[in-house]
């Protein structure tokens, strides 16, 4: 399903968990002194936007380490203030459908540059403004924020 984000809630931002793989092996060797030089070294995040209205790229510096052989999750900047900024002024109140398509870029121990294949993230994209999650009593003032995907149990907190 669409990951729906109103950029009016949140700062013209999203920041979204995603899984990272290294598919190479360990490439040490101890009887040569060799060490590894495979662990991915993560500098950059890369997006490309597309919808009804919207074409648009953007980047976000940020690092991370991949380990060989091994898989990490990052909470990656999918729409950085800057691009959120152009895209609400692109997309009125929405809603508008919308493709994120992210990849990473770096470099391995050996200096050897990389970029990823794009990963695909759909959402829905408006800026409305109001929340059907309301914070009152003691969380009065503070943001809500909610996580309503298919497949997933309705999950809102006061922030």
């Amino acid at each position: 399903g669409f990951l729906g984000v109103d950029l009016a809630l949140t700062g013209d931002t999203l920041v979204y968990p995603i899984q990272i793989d290294n598919l190479r092996e360990d490439n040490s060797d101890s009887t040569s002194g060799r060490t590894n030089t495979n662990n991915a070294l993560i500098d950059r995040f890369d997006m490309r936007y597309e919808g009804a209205g919207v074409k648009l790229s953007a980047s976000f510096s940020q690092t991370a380490t991949v380990p060989t052989g091994g898989s990490t999750v990052v909470v990656v900047a999918l729409i950085p203030s800057n691009a959120g900024v152009a895209l609400a002024g692109a997309i009125g109140s929405g809603p508008v459908n919308a493709i994120i398509h992210v990849k990473a870029h770096g470099r391995y121990g050996d200096d050897t540059e990389f970029d990823t294949a794009e990963f695909p993230v759909p959402v829905i994209l408006s800026q409305v403004g109001t929340s059907p999650f309301a914070c009152t009593g003691a969380d009065a003032g503070k943001t809500p924020a909610c996580c309503p995907q298919d497949g997933q149990t309705a999950a809102c907190a006061c922030l």
